[in-house]
């Protein structure tokens, strides 16, 4: 289930952070526990600031346990998905980004919305319909640019939906 993530899901999404980068992100320990920080910090700066940035915040649920994560700041940057690594594959980390989308694309249908992925996670990006705009930089985990047209990926899900 897909829901709003909320101040009450922190310690878990610190946890899935922390894990999901543990176990996926080729690097040494001291800087997959700085990637962490930061992506935590991202994540629970946003949410205190949620009454003021309309950044998108969502948590997928799984037996009322929090399994995946996400956060697409304003104006459209997808600054974090993370799925816990015993649910990989499962279409976690798909339905979060069609939610997020679905979402940026009632307010803002001519959005394009931005990402620094992991090299970990780069064909995943491709597979749901990102295209890489740049070449990556040299830092812990990978650092490579996607971007995604929303009206294009509205236009792309099937009649059905």
């Amino acid at each position: 289930m897909i829901r709003a993530m909320t101040a009450k899901d922190t310690q878990a999404g610190i946890r899935l952070i922390r894990e999901a980068i543990s176990q996926c992100v080729t690097t040494n320990l001291d800087e997959a526990d700085d990637l962490a920080a930061c992506c935590v910090e991202e994540m629970l700066t946003s949410l205190l600031s949620a009454a003021i940035e309309p950044d998108i915040h969502l948590a997928y649920e799984v037996d009322e346990q929090v399994v995946g994560l996400l956060l697409l700041k304003h104006p459209h940057r997808l600054s974090n998905l993370f799925v816990s690594p015993c649910y990989h594959h499962q279409g976690i980390a798909q339905a979060l980004i069609q939610r997020a989308v679905e979402m940026t694309y009632l307010r803002y249908p001519d959005a394009v919305i931005t990402l620094n992925s992991s090299t970990y996670a780069q064909g995943f990006y491709r597979a749901v319909g990102f295209e890489q705009t740049g070449e990556g930089e040299l830092h812990p985990g990978g650092c490579i640019p996607f971007q995604l047209s929303v009206a294009r990926y509205i236009d792309n899900l099937p009649a059905s939906h």
